[in-house]
């Protein structure tokens, strides 16, 4: 197998498929936004970063950068006026949150993960790009990227005065 394709262990249908693709590789210092989809019965709350360090560690970053305030995390619970039978969250993380500021490009890197607890361990799934993923990736972002800022909080952005996203943790 290809040294920068990791095999992920996924009994799941066709949009979904087992190794993370190259293209959702870019170099560790570049920013982006990742997107962890998973059920809301499978966070722990007592633990609402498991999900997190996992994405870390299976994209080969050290889980320690969760200490070093490098990312931005934004959680995103279900919508509780939407009837859902299998409500889902969102776990955002603006990765490499200092280096870059301002508004959310449509070229700006996403990427999206699903993750599920198997026999009481979370695991990571990566989707098949193609136009289901894009069009999928596309409906979150409209929601997500408004809702939720660059780097910080729509709070923390009324607060600052300015249009800069990027701001400290609060």
């Amino acid at each position: 197998m290809p040294g920068n394709i990791r095999t992920i262990n996924s009994p799941l249908p066709d949009q979904i498929v087992q190794p993370l693709s190259p293209h959702s590789q870019p170099t560790m210092e570049q920013p982006k936004r990742v997107i962890l989809r998973l059920r809301e019965t499978d966070l722990d709350e007592a633990d609402i970063y498991e999900p997190i360090r996992l994405y870390l560690d299976k994209t080969g970053r050290s889980v320690q950068e969760l200490d070093t305030g490098r990312h931005f995390i934004h959680i995103q619970p279900p919508n509780p006026d939407i009837p859902q039978v299998d409500p889902k969250l969102h776990l955002v993380i603006d990765v490499e949150a200092a280096s870059f500021s301002g508004k959310l490009g449509p070229d700006f890197p996403h990427e999206v993960y699903r993750i599920r607890r198997v026999d009481g361990k979370l695991v990571m799934f990566a989707f098949k790009d193609g136009a289901w993923y894009q069009n999928f990736v596309r409906k979150l972002r409209a929601i997500i990227d408004d809702v939720y800022p660059w780097g910080g909080t729509k709070r923390d952005l009324r607060s600052s005065g300015g249009t800069s996203s990027t701001v400290g943790d609060s």
